[in-house]
């Protein structure tokens, strides 16, 4: 069981938290309420449409906005709307008791040696399972697996709907995973990719290096997850570790070069 995180980004306003947050992150002691009140006064990096740059506060305010429309806490709705439908039974922000003995430490390379990471990583030291923690980091936050990231993204390669359940409608599947960065270049941590709402997309022949089909829509994540969905393979790509930093990437493609590989025509 790990953590996924926000995609890897050199660090800027867009990734730091605001004046007046503090270690926000890797402590977690504001509410998410309290931490997008922040993120709201700071200025703008650039006029919108101008440019793309990585947004850990606009996935936060999305988070926040989920709240205010549905009246619940971001983690319950998670819970209610989402993880439950998809019987994602080992996902949650807050770790329960019964669940904290299978969560994954975060480690590092050292002179060539993995090592624990320390405790100003995302989230925290994992050891102390976000004991006491406050925000819920839509950013970053969600422990999961990958069976159940399995089925999350088996319902967005249905179309939003699963095991006859429809969290999504068609059209919000499809307008989230098309191309929304148009012609602004780059967008996105690869090249031959673009953005759609939350979602990276492979838009151009570059991107297809990494043996994903044109409209390949997925995720990344700072401690090195991937996962994607090829709908034009019919495969979808999960691919899990827990180091800080995230890497450089060569470990997600090779599994992504062997999953291509192991797809008989």
């Amino acid at each position: 069981m790990e953590a996924s995180a926000a995609p890897r980004a050199p660090a800027s306003a867009a990734t730091d938290p605001p004046p007046g947050a503090g270690d926000l992150l890797s402590r977690m002691n504001l509410s998410l309420a309290e931490a997008v009140a922040l993120y709201s006064q700071q200025p703008l990096d650039f006029e919108p449409g101008t440019r793309w740059q990585y947004s850990n506060p606009g996935i936060a305010t999305l988070g926040r906005i989920v709240e205010v429309v549905s009246g619940l806490p971001y983690e319950k709705f998670l819970e209610e709307r989402i993880f439950q439908p998809l019987g994602m039974k080992d996902s949650f922000i807050f770790p329960p008791a019964d669940k904290t003995s299978r969560m994954a430490m975060v480690y590092d390379l050292d002179e060539g040696r993995l090592k624990r990471a320390g405790k100003n990583i995302l989230a925290g030291d994992p050891a102390a399972y976000r004991k006491g923690a406050r925000y819920a980091g839509p950013e970053y936050g969600i422990c999961t697996t990958a069976s159940d990231l399995l089925s999350f993204y088996q319902m967005m390669l249905n179309g939003g709907a699963y095991n006859g359940k429809r969290l999504l409608s068609r059209a919000g599947v499809e307008v989230m995973t098309t191309l929304q960065t148009g012609t602004i270049d780059p967008a996105g941590h690869s090249p031959g990719k673009g953005y759609g709402l939350t979602w990276t997309v492979v838009k151009d022949p570059m991107g297809i290096l990494q043996y994903q089909s044109l409209g390949t829509f997925g995720h990344g994540g700072a401690f090195g997850t991937e996962g994607w969905i090829d709908a034009k393979k019919d495969l979808i790509g999960v691919f899990m570790i827990q180091r800080d930093s995230g890497g450089d990437g060569e470990e997600a493609n090779a599994f992504k070069a062997m999953a291509a590989a192991a797809i008989v025509e």
